[in-house]
C-alpha cells in the first residue's frame, strides 16, 4: 500500500470500498486521514458506498476538521463527506443496524459549543436525511445564531410531512434573514399542499423582492395543473405584475404554471412595460394560455424595438397556428432587418400557409 503511486491509491480506494473486509476498512481509514484532500475525498466516498458503518465516527470527525478548514478545497471536501455520511445512512444494509440513531447521537453530541462551519455541516447532513428522529436536532438548529445554519435546517424541514413542519416553516418565514425566508418559501412550494398558499400569500408583502419572487414561484408550483379561480389569481399574483422586473417575471412564471382563462387577461397588462424580458415572458404566457382575443393583442408587439420580443411574438403566432396573424407577419417581413427574426417569420409564414 505504501509503495503505490498516488493515482493508483486513488483507484484502489474505490475498489476497496466494493471489496470490504477488515484490511480494506483499515486502509480506507488511513486514507481518510491522509494529508491529501483528494485522497481523503475518495476514501470518504468509498466508506459510504461500501457501507462501512463502524467508521461513521471517523467520517464525522473528518467532517468537523474539514468544516473548520478555511482552505478553498475544504468546501468541496465537506460536500463530499456529507454525501458519504448520507450514503452510509441510506445504505441498503443500514436497516436494522441502528446506524441512523447512532448518527443522530454523534451529530447531536458535537453541536454544543461547535464552531459555525461545523454546525452548518451537521445541518447539511440533516437536510439530506430529514428523518423523524432528527426533529429535535433540526429544531435546535432552527434557533441557531447563524443564518446559514438556520437556512440549512429549514431545508431539512422539506423532508417532513407538511402538517408536521408547518409551524416551524411559519416561524422561518418571519426570520430576520432573507435567505432563511427564501428557503422557507421554497420548501412550502415543494410541499404539494394548497394550504401552504395561505402562508405564501403573507410573503407577498415581504420587504425583499427575492423573497416575494420565490413565494410567487412556489404558488405556481402548488397550483400546477390544479388551477385557481380568477379572483384568487388576480388578488394573489396580479399585484406583482406591476412591481420591479424580478418580481414581475416571477409572477409570470407562476401564471404559466397555474394556467386558466384569467391568466391570459392578466398577462396582457405587462405588454406595456419597458423591460423587454418582462414583455417577452408576458407574450409567452399569452401564447400558452391566452384566447384568440389575447393573441390578437400580441400583434401590437410584432414591431417592438427589441428583436427578442419580436421573435417571441412570431414564435407564439406560429405555435398557436394563429392564421389571422399572417397579414401582420407579411408586413413585418418587408421591414425586418434582424436575420434571426426574418428566418423565424419565414418559418411561421410557411406553417400558417399550409
Amino acid at each position: 500500500w505504501e509503495g503505490l503511486r498516488f493515482d493508483l491509491k486513488m483507484r484502489a480506494c474505490a475498489i476497496l470500498g466494493r471489496v470490504g473486509g477488515d484490511v480494506a476498512e483499515r486502509l480506507l481509514t488511513e486514507a481518510l486521514a491522509s494529508d491529501d484532500v483528494q485522497l481523503r475525498c475518495v476514501a470518504a466516498g468509498a466508506l459510504g458506498q461500501g457501507g462501512v458503518f463502524d467508521r461513521l465516527a471517523d467520517l464525522v470527525r473528518r467532517l468537523e476538521s474539514a468544516a473548520r478548514d478555511e482552505d478553498i478545497e475544504a468546501e468541496e471536501e465537506v460536500t463530499t463527506i456529507v454525501s458519504a455520511i448520507v450514503t452510509l445512512a441510506e445504505h441498503p444494509e443500514a436497516a436494522g443496524t441502528g446506524i441512523d440513531v447512532q448518527l443522530i447521537e454523534i451529530l447531536s453530541s458535537r453541536l454544543a459549543g461547535a464552531a459555525e462551519p461545523v454546525r452548518l455541516a451537521i445541518a447539511k447532513v440533516l437536510a439530506r436525511l430529514g428523518r423523524d428522529q432528527d426533529e429535535d436536532v433540526i429544531g435546535y438548529l432552527l434557533k441557531d445564531e447563524s443564518a446559514a445554519v438556520r437556512r440549512a435546517a429549514v431545508q431539512a424541514l422539506g423532508r417532513f410531512e407538511f402538517a408536521r413542519a408547518r409551524d416551524a416553516l411559519r416561524l422561518a418565514l418571519g426570520d430576520e434573514s432573507s435567505s432563511v425566508r427564501i428557503a422557507a418559501a421554497h420548501v412550502l412550494g415543494q410541499s404539494a399542499h394548497p394550504e401552504a398558499s395561505e402562508d405564501l400569500a403573507r410573503q407577498m408583502a415581504d420587504e425583499d423582492p427575492r423573497v416575494v419572487s420565490v413565494a410567487l414561484r412556489s404558488v405556481g408550483r402548488l397550483y400546477r395543473g390544479q388551477g385557481m379561480s380568477g379572483s384568487e389569481i388576480e388578488s394573489l399574483i396580479g399585484p406583482a405584475l406591476t412591481r420591479e422586473p424580478l418580481v414581475a417575471l416571477a409572477a409570470l412564471e407562476a401564471l404559466m404554471e397555474v394556467g386558466g382563462a384569467a391568466v391570459g387577461q392578466l398577462a396582457l397588462s405587462v405588454l406595456d412595460r419597458p423591460e423587454p424580458d418582462v414583455i417577452r415572458a408576458g407574450v409567452a404566457c399569452l401564447g400558452a394560455h391566452g384566447d384568440e382575443a389575447a393573441l390578437a393583442d400580441t400583434l401590437s408587439r410584432i414591431g417592438h424595438d427589441d428583436w427578442s420580443v419580436r421573435a417571441e411574438v412570431v414564435q407564439v403566432l406560429s405555435d398557436r397556428a394563429y392564421r389571422k396573424g399572417l397579414p401582420s407577419l407579411l408586413r413585418r417581413l418587408e421591414v425586418e432587418e434582424d436575420a434571426f427574426v426574418r428566418e423565424a417569420i419565414l418559418r411561421a409564414i410557411d406553417r400558417l400557409e399550409e
